[in-house]
């Protein structure tokens, strides 16, 4: 009744307002409702607006689908599908550049920890950079369960330092994991259910779910990178707190 009358007026179907609506049921008989009209295929739940709306004529049932796919799902690597939804630029160091008028780059990347000593060997694949900012995604700050280990990845740093390569390993964030596996699911349920393809409403439902998710990616993207740990030539940095620190730390480099 909500999504038919209220179009326009700002209210929605949220679980808050539809328990709010039925005060003579508790909170676990609503929800147990609402959980079978999702399975009856009545209603859909769209997590990232926190609302339920009617569910268009479909024969796809698509939380069936969703945990075939998540049974099935190849094994992947998380660190190409954040570089997909969260595409970095390449940094420029502003200040050097108001001050001689020449442009200094430097590539900012995603890495695996496996590829970081052979990306640091390689150099920026961007022929006009000068260094490279490389951002470990598949090892995080609590993996480091060592000074040990800690003290590998500051001897990474120090590996040809004309390069000027700057190493962060991405700051833990449990959200983002589990958003890029369910970003990785809702991927991989194109090509197991070709089924899709002549399904409006199903597609229509798959595209508003990856589309939601990757929103959700970018957002807890950057309170991870407010978490980085950074090394250069040998030591951890902390001048690097935001991606708004990035210009003006290469514009020290050069100094």
């Amino acid at each position: 009744m909500l999504e038919i009358f209220t179009q326009g007026y700002g209210m929605r179907p949220t679980s808050e307002l539809i328990k709010a609506s039925f005060p003579e049921l508790s909170s676990t008989e609503i929800e147990s409702i609402l959980a079978n009209l999702q399975e009856w295929n009545c209603v859909i739940y769209s997590e990232y607006n926190n609302e339920y709306k009617l569910s268009s004529s479909s024969d796809f049932d698509f939380f069936k689908s969703f945990k075939l796919a998540k049974a099935s799902i190849p094994k992947h690597d998380s660190s190409d599908y954040l570089s997909d939804v969260v595409q970095l630029k390449p940094v420029l160091a502003k200040r050097k550049y108001h001050e001689t008028g020449s442009q200094y780059w430097f590539e900012l990347k995603f890495v695996s920890d496996a590829n970081l000593k052979n990306q640091i060997n390689n150099g920026p694949e961007l022929t006009t950079a000068i260094g490279q900012f490389l951002l470990v995604s598949d090892l995080t700050n609590k993996q480091i369960k060592s000074e040990h280990e800690e003290q590998k990845l500051i001897k990474l740093s120090e590996h040809d330092n004309s390069r000027n390569c700057i190493i962060g390993l991405l700051g833990k964030n449990v959200l983002v994991d589990e958003l890029m596996v369910e970003l990785a699911i809702y991927r991989y349920m194109w090509e197991m259910f070709p089924e899709l393809a002549s399904d409006e409403t199903a597609r229509n439902q798959l595209e508003e779910e990856i589309n939601n998710t990757e929103i959700k990616v970018r957002a807890e993207f950057r309170k991870s990178f407010a978490l980085t740990s950074w090394y250069f030539r040998g030591k951890k940095i902390s001048e690097i707190r935001s991606e708004y620190d990035l210009s003006p730390f290469a514009s020290k480099i050069i100094d």
